[in-house]
């Protein structure tokens, strides 16, 4: 069975469309330091402790809270922080019309042995 001559380059072409994709997904995740609490408490300024997790057991979604600017961005994918809820933490993610993001991974900010 004999190759079709445009069968190569075709598949050359595809592969390099992959890899921009990829490439752009990677150049668009952002690394932040900051808080997973509800957005009643990140609202009054509170960003640690044990009442979030109350806040997020009644229903109230988990936002983040950007260290640097003290942004308040939504949390598309929610099931990703929830072990971190009221923590400050260390994330990458995309960002999402800039009033969200999408972690993709998610770290403990606290110094190890505190």
């Amino acid at each position: 069975m004999k190759d079709h001559p445009m069968r190569k380059p075709v598949l050359i072409s595809c592969l390099t469309v992959v890899l921009l994709l990829i490439g752009a997904v990677v150049l668009h995740a952002e690394e932040m330091t900051g808080w997973v609490t509800d957005l009643q408490c990140a609202k009054a300024g509170q960003f640690t402790g044990a009442d979030h997790k109350q806040h997020i057991i009644q229903g109230k979604p988990p936002v983040f809270v950007n260290e640097s600017d003290k942004k308040i961005l939504a949390i598309t994918n929610p099931d990703k922080v929830m072990s971190r809820i009221g923590e400050k933490v260390k994330l990458t993610g995309t960002m999402k019309n800039n009033e969200a993001i999408e972690v993709q991974s998610i770290t403990s900010a606290r110094p190890i042995g505190n």
